[in-house]
């Protein structure tokens, strides 16, 4: 992405967002809540894990088809229990300096 004019951060934080799914045909954002259970190396109990991310679609429940998608190779069963839109307008990818 490129910025022309002006142009000014008003805010700035650190966020729980683990993975952003870019899709080209709309520039929606939706924040997704992932669990999945994994087993904890100390105890042998299995852990609830909990992540977020972002994925770009043109409603909730298309953005839930495509975080279904883009995780379909995940090696452990997870679940998709909360989808709602987000109030982000714009995710610039950080691509580091060579």
């Amino acid at each position: 992405s490129q910025i022309r004019g002006d142009f000014q951060v008003t805010h700035m934080s650190k966020s729980p967002i683990v993975d952003v799914f870019f899709y080209e045909d709309t520039d929606v954002w939706h924040k997704c809540k992932i669990t999945y259970l994994i087993a904890d190396g100390e105890s042998g109990r299995e852990k609830k894990v909990t992540q977020f991310m972002l994925v770009t679609a043109n409603g909730v429940e298309q953005a839930h088809q495509r975080i279904q998608e883009s995780l379909s190779n995940m090696l452990v069963s997870f679940r998709v229990p909360d989808v709602v839109e987000s109030p982000i307008v714009e995710v610039f990818p950080y691509e580091k300096e060579s």
